[in-house]
């Protein structure tokens, strides 16, 4: 089931962690975000985290699956929640940004529906203190996709 939350507590703090290393910028764009969790049973197994950065568009901040939960379709699920939500405060698209490492979660926005729009070169190195490294691949760059509502 997934329900909105007002605040974040320590379970779904280390949750936004799995997906973004850094607590400064999770603390920072969880301030006027909307955050919906997955829950299954008693036990919260994902989240997501969404900003209003104006009138004309959301942006998806986070998405995180517990690692026992994963393959179960629970990330298309929250996105899927969020680009819904989205639609119904009259955005014209939503966004969403990972490493040029994230094979995995690139491969997830694409078959959601989003598109690659924007590549920030050096975005890992410029806003990360430490290096991320994944699937062999230090972060490097941010790629920016777009869903058009």
């Amino acid at each position: 089931m997934i329900k909105t939350i007002e605040q974040v507590n320590e379970e779904v703090m280390e949750l936004l962690l799995v997906a973004d290393p850094s607590r400064g910028q999770v603390e920072g764009y969880l301030v006027n975000s909307t955050i919906f969790i997955y829950e299954d049973g008693d036990e919260i197994v994902g989240v997501i985290v969404l900003k209003q950065h104006d009138e004309t568009y959301t942006e998806i901040m986070n998405v995180s699956v517990r690692e026992s939960h994963r393959g179960r379709g629970i990330a298309k699920e929250l996105m899927r929640k969020a680009v819904d939500y989205s639609r119904e405060l009259d955005v014209n698209h939503v966004d969403i940004a990972t490493a040029n490492s994230s094979i995995n979660q690139l491969a997830l926005y694409q078959k959601s529906g989003f598109r690659i729009t924007d590549i920030n070169r050096n975005h890992f190195l410029n806003h990360y203190e430490t290096p991320i490294w994944e699937n062999g691949i230090q972060a490097k760059d941010q790629l920016v996709l777009t869903y058009e509502l």
